[in-house]
């Protein structure tokens, strides 16, 4: 397993990673509350932005873009969660509180890398090209290899923590039993 995070200690790696996370999706669940709350505002601009020979249904819009704020509102409060619980996790030294971010970042670490492969493939199937074909692909790969990179580290730490826990709870076990036995007389 990995014992740092480019240069860092995964313990602070975790507590970097955590607070920058708490602070976006914080932010994210704020910008998408005022979004959801100006929404009427929204649908007008993109009526009036659309084309004539677009026929936008104002209701269809508005639908539409109350459902993809309140799923993006969603997302964004599990990650404030699960974002929350890494730092807890690092601070009070608990793997079980670095679960939910492992499983919310997996999650997205698999949508991504499906988008991505989905997002390959368009790139092929146009024939965009190479030179910026090359570069979306690259940038991609980075990206995807960061993201699991991250990942790994995070689960290190995990692993660590639960291994350091385990051998502080022998260390601390008493011998014997917990109470003497005196049936044995």
């Amino acid at each position: 397993m990995l014992q740092k995070y480019f240069c860092f200690r995964l313990e602070t790696a975790a507590m970097i990673i955590g607070w920058f996370e708490t602070i976006g999706s914080i932010l994210s669940v704020l910008i998408f509350g005022f979004c959801l709350g100006y929404v009427d505002d929204i649908v007008k601009q993109i009526i009036n932005q659309a084309q004539d020979s677009d026929q936008l249904n104002p209701d269809e819009v508005h639908k539409v873009l109350v459902i993809g704020f309140v799923f993006f509102i969603i997302l964004s409060a599990i990650n404030l969660f699960a974002s929350i619980c890494l730092l807890l996790g690092t601070i009070k030294e608990r793997h079980l509180l670095i679960l939910p971010w492992l499983f919310n970042s997996l999650f997205s670490l698999l949508f991504c890398f499906i988008y991505y492969f989905i997002l390959i493939d368009y790139i092929i199937s146009v024939q965009i090209p190479f030179s910026s074909g090359f570069g979306s692909i690259l940038s991609i790969s980075l990206s995807l290899a960061l993201k699991l990179y991250t990942w790994l580290a995070m689960y290190s730490l995990f692993k660590n923590i639960r291994n350091n826990r385990e051998q502080r709870e022998q260390l601390l076990r008493p011998t014997g039993g917990l109470y003497p036995s005196y049936t044995n007389m």
